[in-house]
C-alpha cells in the first residue's frame, strides 16, 4: 500500500549512502509528477531503480552525498531542476536532498 516507505528501510538497512540515493529519487521522481510527466505509482518504481542500481559509497561526507545525488540525476535527467545537498552543521552533521526550480 505504501512502496516507498518500506523502500526507506530497506535503504536504513543497507546503510552508506542509499537513504541519499532514496531521497534525490523521490525528489525528482516527485517533481516530475507534479509536472504530470510521470504516473503516481513510478515514484515508487523510479526510487527502487536507483536503490537497486546505486554504487556502494561511504557516507562520511557532503562530497559523498554529492555523489549519490549525480548518481540519481544521471537516472532520471530533469531540464529546469536543480538538486542540492544541504549541510546544517547546527544539528550535528544532517544532509538533507532539496530539489528547485530553476527558470
Amino acid at each position: 500500500r505504501f512502496p516507498c516507505l518500506s523502500l526507506a528501510c530497506e535503504a536504513a538497512r543497507a546503510g552508506g549512502c542509499k537513504t541519499a540515493v532514496l531521497a534525490a529519487a523521490d525528489e525528482l521522481a516527485v517533481a516530475r509528477f507534479l509536472r504530470g510527466e510521470i504516473g503516481y505509482a513510478d515514484i515508487a518504481a523510479f526510487v527502487a531503480r536507483c536503490l537497486e542500481k546505486a554504487p556502494e559509497i561511504a557516507c562520511d561526507s557532503p562530497e559523498a552525498v554529492e555523489e549519490a545525488v549525480r548518481f540519481v540525476t544521471s537516472q532520471m535527467p530533469i531540464v529546469n531542476c536543480q538538486v542540492k545537498v544541504v549541510v546544517d552543521s547546527s544539528q550535528g552533521v544532517c544532509w538533507a536532498v532539496k530539489s528547485r526550480w530553476m527558470r
